[in-house]
């Protein structure tokens, strides 16, 4: 996928919860973090959609599964930059509206 993602890539992209999380993560915080800071946020919005308690494990796998999974994907459309921070990307204001119009925070 290249820095202008189609629309139905960009929704196929979307549709993950995860990646959705750090969207509006770097929307909310609106600065670079680096992917520990990242993972703390995602972590504590995927438990406030549970009542399970979040364990050392837990945060150590949703880290992994970023940085292995998620971050270069959301990179390769062009929505984040990722280098040691994750930052906004070119797309990223086309991801928030594309979110703000097919899903809600969460």
């Amino acid at each position: 996928m290249s820095d202008t993602a189609t629309q139905g890539e960009l929704l196929r992209l979307l549709n993950n919860r995860r990646r959705r999380h750090v969207i509006w993560t770097l929307a909310a915080v609106d600065t670079p973090v680096d992917v520990e800071t990242l993972t703390g946020f995602v972590v504590s919005l995927a438990a406030a959609d549970t009542t399970a308690a979040t364990r050392w494990d837990d945060r150590r796998s949703v880290r992994n599964n970023l940085k292995q999974r998620h971050l270069a994907q959301l990179a390769d459309a062009g929505i984040i930059r990722w280098t040691t921070t994750v930052r906004p990307g070119p797309q990223f204001v086309r991801a928030i509206q594309t979110l703000a119009v097919s899903h809600a925070p969460e």
